[in-house]
């Protein structure tokens, strides 16, 4: 008679990622609520959800890795709400606690920026994908966590 294995191994956590809005300013209580608001609306119909505050939090799935997709899809609807100045994003992790720290460089984003403005038409006229999205971002616009 063979022995079943008594051990099972954890079920990774789907990746995630972090992300940081500046809202314009002028932005009161009433305007957060009404932009979380929304903000959740967005995320439930791709079948995500965030944590955290209105400010920092993290977006995740109960079903599936997020992929580079997602983080251009959210960065983009941010930008393009009335409260978003800015916005960077974390890299894909596993456990954000553990996987971002100071060392760990964040894609900004500027509503003013001409160039995110025209890699953001590029990527929706599907004249560029995702994963070139990033790396164009990525040539001038990386920062720190810690900032």
């Amino acid at each position: 008679m063979s022995k079943l294995p008594t051990t099972t191994q954890a079920a990774q956590p789907f990746l995630r990622f972090a992300v940081r809005i500046t809202p314009t300013r002028g932005a009161d209580a009433a305007v957060m609520r009404q932009f979380v608001g929304r903000f959740d609306e967005f995320l439930a119909q791709a079948d995500l959800y965030f944590g955290g505050s209105p400010w920092l939090f993290v977006v995740r799935s109960d079903s599936r890795d997020l992929t580079v997709a997602d983080q251009v899809e959210i960065l983009n609807w941010i930008l393009e709400d009335e409260i978003g100045a800015s916005a960077a994003i974390s890299p894909l992790t596993r456990c954000v606690a553990d996987d971002l720290n100071e060392d760990s460089a964040w894609l900004l984003a500027n509503r003013q920026d001409l160039a995110v403005a025209a890699i953001n038409w590029l990527y929706r006229w599907d004249r560029i994908d995702a994963g070139m999205f990033f790396r164009i971002l990525a040539r001038g616009a990386v920062t720190q966590v810690h900032q």
